[in-house]
C-alpha cells in the first residue's frame, strides 16, 4: 500500500508498506457513477440534490418539519435505511422511493429463529448456500420457501408489475425472486419491511430533472423539493 499523510500542513512524501491483508473501511464521500453524473438538466431543478453520504440528521428533521416532498433514489441497504429514517421522521405521503429494481435481502426473524423448526430451516438454508455456486436458482427457491429471503418491494405491487412488463415482455410478471444478481447481504426485520412496502414506489431509470421534479423511464415524473441519491460511493483508492 502506498499512502501519503494529508493531516500535516506541508506535503509529505509517500510511504510504501507491505501487508498480508488490507481491509478498506473508509469512503471518500464521492458518489459513484452513473446516476448522479448522468441524470440530465440538474441545473434546471429548483429544489435540492444531495447524496446520502453528505446528508445530516438535521436535514432529515428539517425536511420532515417543512413537509418537503422527498425522493430517495437507490435500492441498496443504505437506501432502505434512509427511507426508514425518513418514515420515522414523519414522512409518509410526501416520500417517494425510486429504484431500478428491488434488491433481495435476508429476513431478521428467520436468522434469529432458535426453535427446533428454526434449526431445521437453518440447516436447509446452509445446504442451499453451499449449493448456490452450482444451482443458484434452486438455492434461491429454498431461501424463499424457508422465509430467509425477502424484498422490500412485493413482486405483486403495481410498480413492480409494470417494470416487469416493460423489461421482460408485456404481460410477464416481474420475478424479482429469481434475480440473484440483485442480492445484497443486508438484514431487514418484519417491521422494517412493513414500512418499506407501504412507501410509495417508482421502478425506473432516473433520466432527467425539470424545474419541479425528476423524470424516470416509462414517462413517470415525481414532483420533489429534495432528491437524495443513495447509490453507493467510490472508495478513494487507486
Amino acid at each position: 500500500v502506498t499512502a501519503r499523510s494529508v493531516a500535516e500542513p506541508t506535503p509529505q512524501p509517500e510511504k510504501w508498506t507491505r501487508f498480508s491483508h488490507v481491509v478498506w473501511a473508509s469512503l471518500d464521500g464521492r458518489p459513484s457513477p452513473p446516476h448522479e453524473q448522468t441524470v440530465r438538466y440538474q441545473e434546471a431543478f429548483q429544489g435540492r440534490i444531495t447524496h446520502a453520504s453528505a446528508l445530516l440528521p438535521e436535514e432529515l428533521e428539517e425536511a420532515a418539519a417543512r413537509l418537503e416532498r422527498v425522493v430517495v433514489v437507490g435500492a441498496s441497504k443504505a437506501a432502505c435505511d434512509l427511507v426508514l429514517a425518513l418514515r420515522r421522521n414523519g414522512h409518509a405521503s410526501s416520500l417517494t422511493w425510486a429504484v431500478r429494481r428491488p434488491y433481495t435481502f435476508l429476513r431478521l426473524e428467520a436468522l434469529a429463529d432458535a426453535s427446533a423448526s428454526g434449526a431445521a430451516l437453518h440447516l436447509a438454508n446452509g445446504v442451499a448456500a453451499a449449493a448456490a455456486p452450482f444451482a443458484p436458482r434452486l438455492s434461491g427457491l429454498v431461501w424463499w420457501a424457508t422465509g430467509l429471503a425477502c424484498t422490500p418491494c412485493s413482486p405483486s405491487s403495481p410498480a413492480a408489475a409494470a417494470a416487469g412488463a416493460a423489461t421482460r415482455g408485456v404481460g410477464e410478471r416481474a420475478r424479482w425472486a429469481d434475480d440473484w444478481g440483485a442480492f445484497r447481504v443486508g438484514v431487514l426485520s418484519e417491521a422494517e419491511l412493513s414500512l418499506l412496502r407501504s412507501t410509495r414506489l417508482v421502478v425506473g431509470e432516473p433520466l432527467s430533472f425539470s424545474e419541479g421534479g425528476i423524470h424516470f423511464s416509462g414517462g413517470v415524473e415525481v414532483r420533489a423539493d429534495l432528491v437524495i441519491f443513495a447509490t453507493g460511493h467510490t472508495t478513494g483508492d487507486e
